[in-house]
């Protein structure tokens, strides 16, 4: 169409795009770049993945110990594709620091910390480091029974390092762990982390782009090819069977349990570990039947449930309600 083309050319001439996608598509890549180049796209999409995530997630999001918990079940429950976000979000998560660690892996095998890109690859450690601070601190947010002692592990585990006692009251913002403590994390984990990561994603792609891909460890003769189409599609196809993998993990036993039960016609899609209000290591599973517990499908759904967990009881107290160990 005439008017796209006259407007893609008025656009190029007063910001350059047509430069802008040249450096950044025709890039010449040595020979011998094989699958293995591809661990930094797929961990570069992930990171992606999770900063569009986790902002759609602070929408939601209560940082507070009495809606915390909630405002995740409300995401879970209420949001619309709530469940994949989050799932998205906390399956990335994992997925991030194995692909970061075989990333890693990756450049130390071929060498590509060596000069003249050893300030490429301290910027890579420090990423490192980052990605585990945010999945430090994203532990906590959810404000469960996990979350709540394993945070206290966290902390008792800093108390017995160097200069201890002032690092885990910093960590706990009091003297137990509180509202200060989860506004704490959620702030390092929501502006200082994000922020940090930002500013050592650019200083590394353009240290990257600087001094060019290393190549294979062993020289390959042969002539440099652009980036695209040659090495773009094994970054496209990589990164998408990732993405399928983070969107399609789920929780192992409870799915099946879960897809066992509605089989028998029992829906037990309301899950939750109530934190700081039930004994930890409890799940609760809400029955939604006519009949209530005195349904034959429930008593069915009991013995499933043994076959899977150390001990089941009904719940008398609570009306079509059954907690799991």
């Amino acid at each position: 169409m005439r008017w796209a083309s006259d407007f893609v050319d008025w656009f190029d001439d007063r910001t350059g795009i047509r430069t802008a996608r040249k450096h950044l598509l025709d890039e010449p890549l040595p020979p011998g770049v094989g699958w293995w180049f591809v661990t930094g796209s797929v961990l570069l999409m992930l990171l992606i993945v999770q900063l569009i995530t986790g902002v759609i997630l602070t929408m939601y999001y209560v940082p507070s110990p009495e809606f915390a918990y909630d405002s995740v079940r409300f995401i879970m429950e209420r949001v619309i594709f709530g469940r994949v976000l989050r799932g998205l979000h906390f399956f990335g998560a994992s997925f991030i620091v194995i692909a970061a660690i075989v990333h890693m892996v990756r450049v130390v095998a071929l060498g590509s910390y060596k000069k003249p890109r050893e300030v490429t690859w301290v910027t890579g450690v420090v990423l490192l480091l980052v990605i585990l601070g945010f999945a430090l601190t994203g532990y906590l947010l959810p404000w469960d029974q996990k979350a709540y002692w394993a945070t206290t592990v966290t902390v008792n585990i800093a108390r017995s390092g160097p200069f201890g006692t002032w690092v885990s009251a910093l960590m706990k913002g009091g003297n137990t762990l509180g509202s200060l403590t989860l506004l704490r994390w959620y702030s390092v984990h929501v502006f200082v982390l994000p922020a940090t990561l930002i500013a050592f994603v650019v200083a590394h792609l353009y240290l990257m782009r600087r001094h060019g891909i290393s190549g294979a460890l062993k020289p390959v003769p042969g002539t440099p090819k652009p980036f695209y189409p040659y090495h773009a599609y094994k970054d496209t196809i990589v990164s998408a069977l990732v993405f399928w993998g983070a969107g399609s993990a789920g929780p192992g036993w409870l799915v099946r349990c879960l897809s066992e039960f509605a089989f028998r016609g029992v829906n037990l899609s309301k899950i939750e570990s109530r934190p700081l209000r039930s004994t930890i290591g409890h799940y609760r599973f809400f029955v939604d039947c006519d009949d209530g517990l005195a349904s034959p499908a429930v008593s069915e759904a009991v013995d499933g449930l043994r076959t899977h967990c150390t001990d089941v009881r009904v719940l008398g107290s609570y009306p079509r309600e059954l907690q799991v160990d």
